[in-house]
């Protein structure tokens, strides 16, 4: 009897043989990350990003193919129960912001947990990060260094929540859940959006960083007033587009969030 080997991210779509030679035996193999990818690409692959691929056999002497459709849902459930994704499938916007903390220790932190959502057409954006205040300091260039990665918060790393494909100024994003953060500079910042969402917001190294989506340039411009409080909001930036901005000191950030077709 002979084998066809598929991978989980090879099944939506299979074009093999109608008629073999001899009996078949489809064995579907789990892909991990002994398969030769790192963990992030086989979250990503199971996530999201399945591609059609093409098998076939020899039977008879002749070469036939024809496209069968799988609906495995139920299939893919039951063989990654147990498994972990880097980016979560993303929660409805409704849900709270992800926590590692209990209610009580919430209350008292410093930097509160806030959230902005918008509307993008019919589907909702939703940002989730803590707010810092100033109290005096330098923050620009101080408490946040130029030239260094920043959480864009405190406490637990800013998220993204995506429910439908966009674009992040130029990044396009499938749905999900991801963090950002920021590599300020005194003229431009880099807005980053990575793979991995529910984890602390520091340390941002090598292992973190590996997970980045892309990175969006912005133009760092001065408020009119002073921000005491870090502020993140989404609001409306023309038709069906939003803005991301971000304001603390006299510092201000704007990213567009537009729909991907």
């Amino acid at each position: 009897m002979n084998t066809i080997r598929i991978s989980l991210f090879l099944l939506l779509e299979v074009n093999t043989l109608v008629t073999f030679s001899q009996p078949q035996r489809v064995e579907f193999k789990r892909l991990t990350t002994n398969d030769g990818l790192s963990q992030g690409h086989v979250s990503s692959i199971l996530s999201s990003g399945i591609r059609p691929t093409r098998t076939t056999q020899r039977g008879e002497g002749r070469r036939k193919e024809s496209r069968m459709s799988f609906a495995i849902p139920l299939l893919l459930s039951s063989l990654l129960a147990g498994g972990s994704a880097t980016r979560p499938t993303h929660a409805p916007v409704d849900d709270p912001c992800w926590t590692r903390a209990a209610p009580a220790e919430l209350s008292s932190r410093a930097s509160a947990l806030d959230s902005t959502v918008a509307r993008l057409g019919d589907a909702a954006i939703k940002v989730c990060y803590s707010r810092p205040s100033a109290h005096g300091r330098v923050i620009m260039g101080g408490l946040v260094p130029f030239g260094e990665p920043w959480r864009l918060g405190a406490n637990e790393a800013t998220t993204l929540h995506v429910p439908v494909a966009i674009r992040f100024g130029d990044v396009t994003l499938k749905p999900g859940l991801y963090s950002l953060y920021a590599i300020p500079g005194p003229k431009t910042w880099q807005i980053v959006v990575n793979e991995s969402a529910t984890r602390w917001g520091i340390p941002i190294n090598a292992a973190v960083r590996a997970h980045d989506v892309g990175a969006v340039s912005a133009t760092s411009e001065r408020t009119d007033a002073p921000v005491e409080t870090l502020t993140l909001r989404l609001e409306p930036a023309g038709e069906g587009a939003l803005a991301l901005v971000t304001e603390w000191e006299q510092t201000r950030v704007k990213v567009t969030v537009r729909r991907s077709h």
